[in-house]
């Protein structure tokens, strides 16, 4: 099975930096392979409270995303911030990563 197969949607990863002097400078990773899965479900962010995920993304384990990283799908008119990262493993390895955005 390919990457194309496991991943087949593409997303931005959009990560703001902030500066010395106050301003922000703005980085923007395009059309990283992912697949999302939309429907709504209650899950924990990272401060233990329980909010709605919108939807869930599914990226290549060697993917750098951090929690301040929002994600830009195409066709939605905002960012969408992370609400959770998991990095699901078994023996030997990490498979994947799963994120919840609003």
């Amino acid at each position: 099975m390919t990457v194309s197969h496991m991943f087949p949607d593409e997303v931005d990863l959009v990560l703001e930096t902030p500066g010395a002097w106050g301003e922000t400078s703005v980085s923007v990773d395009k059309n990283i392979p992912c697949r999302i899965e939309y429907g709504n479900r209650l899950v924990r962010n990272a401060e233990g409270e329980q909010v709605v995920s919108h939807a869930l993304i599914f990226f290549n384990p060697k993917q750098i995303i951090k929690q301040t990283t929002k994600i830009r799908i195409s066709g939605d008119s905002y960012d969408h911030p992370i609400i959770k990262i998991a990095k699901p493993k078994d023996m030997k390895k990490e498979h994947h990563q799963e994120v919840d955005i609003r």
